[in-house]
């Protein structure tokens, strides 16, 4: 057990800082975070981050613990495990809300506080997209920093100083990748000066920790405004959400990722090359003759192609999201896909293909050409339709087991399943997405775009976190419907077959949900109506409307 003064809360804030800081390290994760538990148990604070871009720290200020479905997080302490996700594709089919707002993660780890039975928080660490299964020595540290924290937190608890969450979360310095030699500085600056593109570096929360003079030169900034401030703040055409979306890109997944813009002074194009690591972000610029086509920017840069970063795009997805959780059919789903997804994602056309009753059938669609449309619907499965994941004969890409497919161009299709290139739907590029519902699978959703283009991870994430959505939507939606037609079946049987004849009047019968234990028998004819209460039989569940026919 520690000593008093070793207790204090300003010691053990700082011990704690050096085992976040030493596991983020020892681990290999680019970025790591440490939460303590509010009484209750029922939310996470946010107390020490290491490597998060500023944006992720807002968004994990505060994240509930509820469900195992809220995130890593919450998994950890409710199971009271350690939780693995290896990628952001498993990421997005586990956590598929959460993965909306961190389109970027990679691999994530978390880890529960635990000392005896009381459980004090959790612990976070990101990994890179290219980071490999957390080996035995990884898991190790990581488990064993956990419980230093708790018996940490317990002696503080039991020397009176139990440490509470501070008004705002602290920020840790990450330790430099590669240390300077004493020589280095003057060698570095010559070796800089004598290349023609500009570099300059970004920490963690965007701000230039080094620019130099041809940098500042083709930014049109000097170095003194450039050093401290965020690059986006200092160079005010740079501040658009697409461009800052890149940085977060680049840091979240520690991958290289790449754009160009028109410098608005001088007219010129330049590029901009961003490459991450766990310290920050190097940002090389030059302004190469003739500007990249977006296949060059795809191929260096993964992350951040085209997506859902415009306000618009970013409105059409909340809108999406909240949809999805009150739509109460099936029908309701398809209006939410086609109004809000394909706007936000870009794309022109969609399918909800399902399995049902031997035959495939198309719960709803948008933008595939009628004439598709009724040759895939009540084909039975045993057909040979080209349709992977459905039909008994084609190929299953993982579909059933949780796992999505992406084709850039009809090439890729083709390579991937010559049959089912062979089908015209007018679309260019398709991403076929699984659904999946309570571990069960229900079918496929394929999004198609009518140009060829490259998924990045980014739209890979999203794409992914959006199926499983649509999934628990689709089967609700479909319990729903069940239950609906029941009903109906119901109160259409409870109906009397045949009606009297009466002469000189019409007369028809209707089901009417009760209000009270009391029915009404109702007689209305031109010119009176009256209504008489009377206890019904049991068998009795409707209300009879008889009116005279006009004279």
């Amino acid at each position: 057990m520690a000593n008093g003064k070793d207790l204090q809360p300003a010691a053990v804030q700082e011990l704690l800082d050096q085992v976040v800081a030493r596991t983020v390290a020892g681990t290999g994760a680019h970025a790591g975070a440490f939460f303590l538990l509010e009484p209750g148990g029922g939310v996470l604070v946010l107390d020490a981050s290491l490597g998060m871009p500023t944006g992720f720290v807002g968004l994990l200020r505060r994240p509930r613990v509820a469900a195992v479905t809220d995130g890593p997080l919450a998994e950890a302490i409710l199971q009271r495990h350690l939780v693995w996700v290896a990628s952001g594709e498993e990421f997005a089919r586990r956590y598929p809300q959460l993965a909306l707002a961190f389109p970027f993660v990679g691999a994530v780890a978390a880890t529960p506080i635990v000392a005896g039975s009381r459980v004090w928080g959790a612990m976070l660490l990101l990994f890179s997209q290219e980071s490999s299964a957390l080996d035995a020595r990884a898991r190790g540290r990581f488990t064993t920093a956990a419980r230093c924290i708790a018996m940490l937190l317990q002696d503080a608890a039991a020397a009176g100083n139990c440490l509470q969450p501070g008004l705002t979360a602290r920020l840790l310095s990450p330790t430099p990748t590669y240390p300077a030699a004493p020589a280095a500085p003057q060698s570095a600056a010559d070796f800089m000066a004598a290349l023609p593109e500009g570099a300059c570096r970004l920490d963690v929360r965007g701000r230039v920790t080094f620019a130099d003079p041809a940098a500042a030169d083709l930014l049109g900034e000097s170095i003194p405004r450039l050093l401290g401030a965020r690059v986006w703040e200092a160079v005010p055409w740079l501040a658009p959400a697409p461009y800052r979306l890149r940085y977060k890109a680049a840091l979240a997944s520690q991958l290289p990722t790449s754009y160009t813009v028109k410098q608005p002074r001088t007219g010129r194009e330049l590029l901009l090359q961003l490459y991450p690591d766990r310290t920050g972000v190097s940002l090389c610029i030059s302004a190469p003759a003739g500007a990249p086509d977006s296949r060059d920017e795809l191929a260096l840069g993964t992350v951040a192609a085209p997506g859902p970063a415009s306000l618009g795009s970013s409105h059409h997805m909340m809108q999406f999201s909240g949809g999805l959780a009150a739509a109460a059919s099936v029908d309701e789903v398809v209006d939410l896909v086609a109004s809000h997804l394909l706007v936000s994602l870009n794309a022109h056309a969609f399918a909800l293909l399902v399995a049902e009753a031997g035959r495939v059938r198309v719960v709803g669609h948008h933008g595939f050409s009628p004439e598709l449309v009724d040759l895939v619907d009540h084909a039975p499965l045993s057909s040979d339709l080209p349709l992977p994941g459905l039909i008994t004969g084609a190929p299953s890409w993982g579909l059933p087991q949780g796992v999505p497919s992406f084709f850039a161009d009809r090439d890729e299709l083709r390579a991937a399943y010559p049959e089912g290139a062979s089908i015209d739907d007018g679309m260019g590029a398709w991403a076929w997405l699984s659904l999946m519902a309570s571990s069960q699978y229900l079918g496929v959703c394929v999004v198609g775009y009518r140009q060829p283009r490259s998924f990045t991870l980014q739209e890979r994430a999203t794409l992914t976190a959006i199926s499983a959505l649509i999934s628990q939507a689709v089967d609700r939606a479909r319990q729903y419907d069940a239950k609906h037609q029941l009903a109906e079946g119901l109160q259409a049987g409870l109906l009397p077959r045949t009606l009297p004849t009466m002469h000189g009047l019409d007369v028809a019968a209707r089901y009417l949900p009760p209000a009270t234990a009391w029915r009404w028998a109702e007689t209305s004819t031109t010119s009176s109506a009256c209504r008489t209460p009377r206890p019904p039989p049991s068998s009795e569940m409707c209300r009879a409307t008889v009116s005279a026919p006009p004279a």
